[in-house]
């Protein structure tokens, strides 16, 4: 099944390619939820969402890992800005989800949940409460892939619970009940 939601692909954003190509394999056990801890630059705007993408991925590209290699792309699967457009992060995340797989990212400490599709959104939710629009599409995205990677929406997590990390805020982190509570809503009987 494929995505329903809107999501720009790496091709779309003008993202470099990958240093080698991201894998695909089962997927994880859960959805996992970031926020980029920083200030919204994108301006809501589509545009504005394609030079955070660009600027995210030429970052996490220059991130090395435990045992001392560069990542090879953006860590997460989906960037979802505060204008409420999604992003592809990692090569290959379409490709992976539409076939009901995961392409093994780099979003956590934890080599298994990184095969499980991490989110993205921007801002920070230590304390801020996320836009509307924001919030909106990222119920949207979760309850597509619980659909597409046949997962029960209370599998959704945050990064906190794989690392050692404030990530994805406080404010977000105590939402996820409800974020969990609004995709059940949405999910097709």
């Amino acid at each position: 099944m494929a995505l329903t939601v809107k999501v720009y692909t790496t091709a779309d954003w003008g993202a470099v390619a990958p240093r080698s190509t991201p894998k695909l394999s089962p997927h994880g056990s859960y959805i996992i939820i970031h926020h980029t801890a920083g200030t919204p630059s994108s301006g809501g705007s589509v545009a504005g969402g394609k030079n955070l993408a660009r600027a995210i991925q030429k970052d996490h590209m220059k991130r090395v890992t435990k045992n001392g290699t560069k990542w090879i792309d953006s860590g997460h699967n989906f960037l979802n800005t505060i204008g409420g457009h999604v992003f592809e992060g990692r090569h290959r995340t379409i490709e992976a989800i539409n076939q009901g797989k995961c392409v093994n990212s780099a979003h956590s400490d934890q080599a298994a949940a990184n095969k499980c599709p991490g989110i993205e959104n921007e801002g920070n939710y230590t304390t801020k409460v996320m836009p509307k629009v924001q919030w909106d599409s990222l119920v949207d995205l979760c309850v597509d892939l619980c659909v597409n990677l046949q997962l029960d929406p209370g599998v959704i997590r945050g990064h906190r619970d794989f690392a050692a990390t404030q990530c994805p805020g406080n404010w977000l982190y105590s939402q996820l009940p409800q974020l969990i509570t609004d995709v059940r809503s949405k999910m097709p009987t």
